[in-house]
Order: C-alpha cells, then sequence, then structure tokens
C-alpha cells in the first residue's frame, strides 16, 4: 500500500502561523492530491500532541469545503463547527489564537 505523507513545517508547535496563507495552500496540495489518486484512502491529520493544531486545520478544511458548497453569502457559524470537533475529540482548536486562525482563514 502505497501512504503520502505531507508535513507543513511552516506550522510553529502550540501556535498559529502568522498569515493563512501557507497553511491554506498546503490543504490545496494534500486536497489535489487525494482527489487525484484513485482507491486512495482517508486523510490523517496530526500534530505533537494531536488536538490544538490537529483540530484548527481539520476545520478550516471542513469549513472550505463549506463555504462554496453553500454559498458565498450565507451564515456560517465556525464556533459551531469547533464545537462539533471538539464533541467528537476532546481538546481540538484549544488556543484563542487557534480560534483567531480559524476565523483568519476563512475570511
Amino acid at each position: 500500500r502505497l501512504v503520502r505523507h505531507f508535513q507543513d513545517l511552516s506550522w510553529p508547535d502550540q501556535g498559529v502561523p502568522t498569515k493563512p496563507r501557507g497553511a491554506l495552500s498546503f490543504l490545496e496540495q494534500v486536497n489535489w492530491a487525494q482527489s487525484t489518486i484513485l482507491g486512495s484512502g482517508p486523510i490523517v491529520v496530526h500534530c505533537s500532541a494531536g488536538i490544538g493544531c490537529t483540530g484548527t486545520i481539520i476545520v478550516i478544511d471542513i469549513l472550505a469545503d463549506t463555504i462554496p458548497q453553500e454559498c458565498l453569502d450565507c451564515d456560517i457559524d465556525i464556533s459551531k463547527m469547533i464545537q462539533m470537533e471538539q464533541r467528537q475529540h476532546s481538546g481540538m482548536v484549544q488556543m484563542e489564537a487557534q480560534y483567531k486562525f480559524v476565523y483568519t482563514a476563512v475570511q
């Protein structure tokens, strides 16, 4: 079985990047690779602890998929999306800076 590994070295441990462009480009690359590989399996996302940064990037990815499908001029409750992720895995999106980064990334 072929496993493709993508690593974002620009994301600081226990922090957030200064600008979301790098994280968004990284997600575009991962999603493009996922869509072009026939029979590709699930995507695994992990950071050093597996919760804060991981949850942040997962929520951004979900929102990036949701916004174009729903509409560009509609209300999407980002806080509710984060709470849904936290119910599935405690500790996702831990710090205020991570919340702010999610909001900045999806603007």
